[in-house]
């Protein structure tokens, strides 16, 4: 019955993908890594050592002083590092694909290895920038913002306060276009401009009714580039002119801090995974954000609640027995 269910939309088989973005792999497991072993079950020296073979991040002249800086004063601010051309070109004809030919939404991308690696390897690279081990999480969305359109209004990624050097929850997100201020940049309210954070004495946070008199900072980025924040930083993505070049192209991550809270969400199955679970995790950021969003089709919604229904249901089964 899984089996049926994972096929329920027609462009969701594995063929069809590879057909749809060739230059990248659909949850299947990588030449490189020996015995079909993901990177959750191998040594800290052969997890370092896969992420240098697979090299989709370069170095950037920011220094790692300047990010951490940025992160504990204002919450936010560019990665001292970038992701590679080649990567950025086929993640963005991926999405592009996945959204223009087969109707899905542009969170199908995560259907492939490809992007999970990359999440993989901005863990470890801020980790090593921050001095503590973030970990990647199974939660993660991308956008396809096309002229006339706009990004996601303003919200926070969590709204209990959390730590400012190195806080328990990061926010990541990948330009893979352009995205000035025309095209649908992310803006931000820096922490030490966010009238909520300052207050020492409040430890709970919400989304202010009125935002026209609240300084915040456009973070126009270009292709590429990886903006990290805390999850604390009140953040939205702007609007995407008529005039704009193209749509705006993006995906992103969350990284949790060792053991820190994540509101039920389990660390991101890392590269190689059978696609059943692939679908498993797609689902669930549909069923988790995709409601009202302009990619996201109704036949897609049901799809993705029926799946993690019956998972549910399975699961529970399994533990009456």
């Amino acid at each position: 019955m899984l089996n049926a269910l994972a096929y329920l939309h027609p462009q969701l088989g594995p063929e069809r993908l590879r057909a749809l973005a060739p230059s990248l792999t659909v949850a299947g497991a990588h030449a490189w890594l020996p015995h079909g072993r993901g990177l959750s079950h191998r040594s800290e020296s052969e997890r370092k050592r896969w992420l240098a073979h697979e090299r989709p991040l370069t170095q950037d002249t920011c220094t790692t002083q300047t990010f951490s800086n940025s992160l504990a004063t204002e919450g936010a601010g560019p990665l001292n590092a970038s992701v590679t051309r080649d990567r950025v070109d086929d993640l963005e004809a991926a999405v592009s694909a996945l959204v223009t030919k087969a109707s899905l939404p542009a969170c199908a991308v995560y259907l492939f290895d490809e992007p999970w690696l990359l999440g993989h390897a901005i863990g470890e690279h801020v980790s090593a920038n921050l001095g503590a081990h973030y970990i990647l999480l199974d939660d993660a969305w991308a956008w396809r913002v096309v002229p006339g359109t706009h990004g996601w209004a303003p919200h926070r990624g969590w709204y209990d306060r959390l730590d400012s050097r190195a806080p328990e929850l990061l926010n990541v997100w990948v330009a893979l276009t352009d995205a000035s201020v025309d095209r649908s940049c992310i803006h931000v309210v820096p922490l030490n401009q966010d009238a909520q954070y300052t207050n020492t004495e409040r430890h709970h946070f919400d989304v202010p009714t009125a935002l026209e008199d609240i300084p915040h900072v456009a973070l126009a980025a270009s292709a590429g580039d990886v903006l990290v924040w805390s999850a604390n930083v009140l953040h939205w993505g702007g609007p995407c002119d008529l005039q704009a070049l193209g749509p705006r192209v993006s995906v992103s991550f969350t990284l949790a801090r060792g053991s820190s809270p994540c509101d039920g969400v389990a660390p991101a199955l890392a590269p190689p995974c059978p696609f059943e679970q692939r679908l498993d995790s797609f689902a669930r950021q549909i069923v988790t954000y995709g409601i009202g969003q302009p990619d996201v089709s109704d036949a897609v919604i049901l799809w993705a609640k029926a799946r993690v229904m019956l998972n549910q249901f399975t699961k529970n089964m399994q533990h009456t027995q």
